[in-house]
């Protein structure tokens, strides 16, 4: 019977956004009177958006993309704030603690975020086992916020830090006030209650025991569970402010081992009756059932009452394997003992054997698997809220369900030991480790668009080396000259010229499209009336005609010829500066044609990406194979400790079967050997 901390065996909420203000409130408690915040807040906002994504990694990537921006003091504050309770979910306790304890010494930080940086670094030592320091943390924000009620740490963090307070004084022994703080109405009373029963139970206090287990369980009942559990980042960044409520699977696993315990003190006080009730309250998790139930036939053995015991044990014995029905396949070969029955007795014995064979063979076989990453990570991934199960309720099971218990002991939480916190770290390692490969994959991919970008390059020079743009546009040049200098002599010449048929002439060159093809009919028309006219005697009405027409022509030109002027050399001053821009970008581009090496800074760039990433990359493999050694040294002491027990247990049951089948020697004694747990 160990205690339980909801602090370590549950991710706990740690409702970071309703203190930090949320962006849009964030005005409200520092009041922004520059309009030049009005940035800093959008950054400020891009982080809770990130943070509201449920992506941890990309929250902690936006917050460093705003600090580098620029950020008002203020909002920098809160991203400090935000990013250290980001990184202590995340159990980066070392950089964690770092950005907390900057803020607490910088002077300049807000009253709220000193108060907040407080609360968080209470939780960090309390998480860590530093009871010392996270008293004086707890005890300085009590002081700097008096009335809960009016403090900027919600009524939920309060909760868990009032929680985390009383638990450290039931660990210690010492009188915890924060008792009283913790709602009757909360989860944490309820394991509060159940731990205060353990310690009374372990000092002997049976009464005083019974009554606290029965107490938690009353409470326990008045609470509901959740009918689904949040999401990972959800389960430590509360959204709400709300308590957080139990799921499911811990509510039953917490209702089973209270009945456990409660039907272990009253079978310690000889009450079975009492206890049998207890235990026929188990139902949620197959272990714990089995362990009750097979302390509860020991009792009734001891109490005399051995065909009952020996129903219960043959029960056991047909389940599926632990080391409960283990030990209750040995128990029955004592009942069938004391009730004579050698021949079931013997078979009983040489079944155990044979199972602890199988038990200890799954053993070695976990032994070699427990040392590789992969089965770590597989492992991780069938844990519950993991993210990445899948179906994992039709995976294989990758530990031998005969050593469940091992596997429970081995991710309980302790303040040496964090094996569930291990496995989390483990597959949130592996998403970051799949992240930086496709990373360094783009970025090889990048260096290749580089290659190819550079021998592009090396075909245009090529290419720009056989022909000679300059030539062509040197052509045009004299072509723009050219016309800029007819249109300036048409121009002067219509402005200077007395005769009328110069003056026609000049003012010609001002036509349209439209126009002109009319000169050009007239000044045939004239060529066909002199012509004939050479020839015969012509009517002075042809000629009246032609000399009419050409007047007429003459107005409309000469009315037209300003604005015509005018639009044509607007035409000619943008073709001129389209010509200049053309000839700058030609200058430019043969500048960077005359570069060979152009590409050698980007290629470059990439190259120190790819081993700032390789370096992260080998820098998390590094992280999860200690990880993975810890597990392994963890796992190895648990599964050497089940082998020596295994070992020990084959060699009664095989002296236990050898006298069995020897009818001088008593067989009862040796039988019971190593039976009782």
């Amino acid at each position: 019977m160990g205690k339980l901390t909801r602090f370590v065996s549950r991710q706990c909420c740690m409702l970071l956004l309703p203190a930090i203000g949320l962006c849009g409130t964030a005005s409200t408690v520092w009041a922004e009177t520059d309009s030049e915040a009005a940035m800093s807040r959008i950054h400020l906002g891009e982080v809770v958006y990130s943070l509201y994504q449920d992506d941890p990694l990309a929250t902690l990537t936006q917050i460093a993309v705003a600090q580098q921006a620029g950020m008002s003091e203020q909002h920098a504050q809160q991203a400090e704030l935000l990013g250290g309770g980001l990184t202590l979910a995340y159990g980066m306790t070392a950089t964690a603690e770092q950005q907390l304890s900057a803020l607490l010494e910088d002077q300049q930080s807000n009253p709220e975020i000193r108060s907040l940086a407080l609360y968080w670094l209470s939780r960090l030592n309390f998480q860590q086992g530093r009871y010392q320091a996270a008293s004086a943390n707890y005890q300085a924000l009590l002081s700097q916020s008096p009335n809960q009620d009016d403090s900027v740490v919600t009524d939920a963090q309060w909760l868990q830090l009032n929680y985390q307070a009383a638990y450290q004084a039931i660990l210690t022994g010492a009188d915890g006030a924060a008792f009283n703080a913790v709602a009757e109405d909360s989860a944490e009373s309820v394991y509060l209650q159940y731990n205060q029963a353990v310690l009374s139970y372990e000092q002997g206090n049976l009464a005083e025991a019974q009554r606290q287990f029965e107490h938690a369980a009353a409470r326990l009942a008045r609470l509901q569970p959740a009918s689904s559990e949040a999401g990972w980042l959800a389960g430590w960044l509360s959204w709400s402010g709300e308590t957080a409520v139990m799921s499911d699977k811990e509510y039953q696993a917490l209702a089973d081992r209270i009945q456990l315990s409660l039907g272990q003190t009253l079978l310690a006080r000889e009450q079975l009756s009492s206890a049998t009730r207890a235990f026929s309250k188990i139902q949620g998790q197959s272990v714990v059932q089995h362990e009750a139930l097979l302390s509860y036939a020991w009792s009734l053995a001891q109490a005399g009452d051995w065909p009952m015991a020996l129903g219960i044990w043959q029960y056991l014995s047909q389940q599926p394997e632990n080391l409960f029905t283990l030990q209750a396949q040995h128990a029955l070969a004592v009942g069938f003992v004391q009730q004579q029955g050698m021949a079931q007795a013997a078979q009983a014995l040489s079944a155990l054997t044979g199972r602890l064979d199988q038990a200890l063979a799954s053993l070695i076989r976990l032994q070699d698997t427990a040392k590789d990453l992969s089965y770590w990570l597989m492992l991780a991934r069938q844990q519950p809220g993991s993210g990445d199960s899948g179906d994992s309720a039709d995976a294989p099971a990758l530990w031998p369900q005969e050593h469940a218990d091992l596997l429970q002991q081995l991710l309980t939480d302790t303040p040496e030991h964090s094996g569930q916190q291990w496995l989390s770290q483990l597959t949130e390692l592996d998403r970051i480790e799949a992240l930086l490969q496709a990373q360094y994959t783009k970025l090889g991919q990048y260096a290749l668009l580089v290659d190819e970008r550079e021998q592009e390059h090396l075909t245009r020079i090529r290419a720009m080396a056989e022909q000679r743009p300059e030539t062509d546009l040197n052509h045009l040049k004299a072509q723009m000259d050219a016309l800029e200098g007819r249109l300036q002599q048409a121009r002067n010449g219509a402005e200077q010229e007395d005769s009328l048929t110069g003056l026609f002439a000049h003012l010609a060159v001002f036509a349209d499209d439209k126009q002109r093809k009319i000169i050009e009919r007239l000044a045939q028309a004239k060529q066909r009336f002199d012509h004939l006219s050479s020839a015969q005697p012509m009517s002075e009405d042809y000629s009246r005609r032609l000399e009419r027409f050409e007047g007429l022509m003459f107005w409309q030109l000469h009315e037209a010829f300003p604005a015509r002027a005018f639009e044509l050399q607007r035409a000619v001053e943008s073709l001129k500066n389209e010509y200049a821009t053309t000839l700058k970008q030609d200058t430019r581009v043969r500048t960077l044609l005359n570069q060979p090496d152009l590409y050698n800074a980007q290629r470059d760039r990439v190259n120190q990406h790819k081993a700032e990433v390789a370096a992260q990359l080998a820098q998390t493999r590094s992280i999860q194979l200690r990880l993975v050694d810890a597990l392994s040294s963890r796992a190895n002491a648990l599964l050497a400790q089940r082998a020596l027990y295994l070992k020990q247990q084959k060699n009664h049951s095989e002296l236990a079967l050898l006298q069995l089948q020897d009818p001088n020697q008593e067989n009862a004694a040796t039988v019971q050997a190593g039976a009782q747990p």
